[in-house]
């Protein structure tokens, strides 16, 4: 069959498997890039959890508040953008070893060594509770330091499987899409808020709870996480994306301090105060389902469906615990 080819159909096959081979190598690259980002995403969420754990071992309430500066003159404010080279390449300075920069103190790693440092000082003249304390801790800033260094070659990997791609070919959006304009993904757009404040309130419990939680929270937390997920994966389908605003509660949520040497909360019912509280944690998201419903295309109404059965799942996992009824299974 080649050989009864015209000579310019034997010249289109080449080109044509190159072109192929072309594409293929453009997809592979974008999903290797993809995977480290979200791995490091995986790990900062991880960071997220043990920076509170070291706040309770330390007496401190939890903290969901984003840094304004870190260290003493590392101002950056949040923002949303996408992954064009030039984000790319501030992520790799933030994450870069302090060696790199001879040893500049204020690289991210450079400050947990010196808190690790301190640590470490503290160690050996404390009591034998605050000693075991600061155990955990110093274990903790370690681990954070070590996968920092690992968050650097990750981002560098991230660099070199886009290198020649041009941003338009493996980014949705170029820039912030901003606030949604019209519906129904300024409802879908809200209800994305209101996960994103739902996942905090939820992680806000746990952190509170200390070892007390046992996991259990977190787990409810991540169904929070995967509805926030498939919510925004259709929201940019409408071509806008999540917000991510930080719901006003979490500037005023921690209340007095506990000391070290006083317990800290092991029931759910000491963080929430009266079962009422449960319906004020889904009080927005309800809502705008029902709202979705109502005004979405066919495809989003069976979202709105979906996700309702999603909000009912996880305020009855949360019921169950506070009233410390048998942990139901995550699905």
């Amino acid at each position: 069959m080649v050989a009864r080819l015209r000579p310019t159909g034997r010249a289109a096959v080449p080109m044509a498997l190159t072109l192929v081979l072309a594409a293929c190598s453009g997809a592979l690259r974008r999903y290797q890039a993809a995977r480290e980002v979200f791995w490091i995403a995986v790990d900062e969420m991880r960071h997220f959890r043990w920076v509170n754990e070291a706040l309770w071992l330390l007496g401190r309430p939890p903290s969901l508040q984003r840094a304004h500066v870190i260290g003493r003159d590392q101002h950056r404010s949040f923002q949303l953008r996408p992954l064009v080279p030039a984000a790319l390449d501030e992520f790799i300075g933030i994450e870069a070893p302090s060696s790199v920069f001879n040893d500049d103190p204020q690289q991210l790693d450079g400050m947990y060594t010196r808190i690790l440092v301190s640590l470490h000082m503290l160690q050996k003249e404390a009591d034998p509770d605050l000693a075991r304390r600061l155990r955990r801790l110093k274990h903790l800033v370690k681990v954070i330091v070590d996968e920092g260094e690992n968050h650097w070659e990750r981002f560098r990997r991230v660099k070199q499987h886009l290198a020649g791609l041009k941003p338009a070919a493996y980014l949705r959006f170029l820039a912030d899409p901003g606030k949604a304009t019209r519906e129904p993904w300024q409802t879908l757009q809200a209800l994305c808020d209101a996960y994103y404040g739902l996942l905090l309130r939820l992680l806000y419990i746990t952190f509170k709870l200390g070892p007390a939680s046992r996991g259990h929270w977190l787990s409810i937390s991540h169904q929070a996480m995967y509805a926030l997920d498939d919510a925004a994966w259709h929201l940019a389908e409408g071509g806008y994306g999540p917000c991510f605003s930080l719901p006003d509660w979490t500037e005023h949520a921690a209340p007095q301090e506990f000391a070290l040497q006083i317990a800290a909360p092991t029931r759910v019912r000491e963080v929430l105060g009266t079962e009422d509280a449960i319906d004020a944690i889904f009080a927005r998201a309800f809502p705008l389902v029902e709202q979705l419903s109502a005004r979405g295309t066919r495809g989003l109404r069976r979202l709105a469906a979906d996700h309702r059965r999603r909000l009912e799942a996880i305020k009855a996992w949360v019921v169950a615990a506070y009233r410390e009824e048998p942990p139901r299974p995550a699905r």
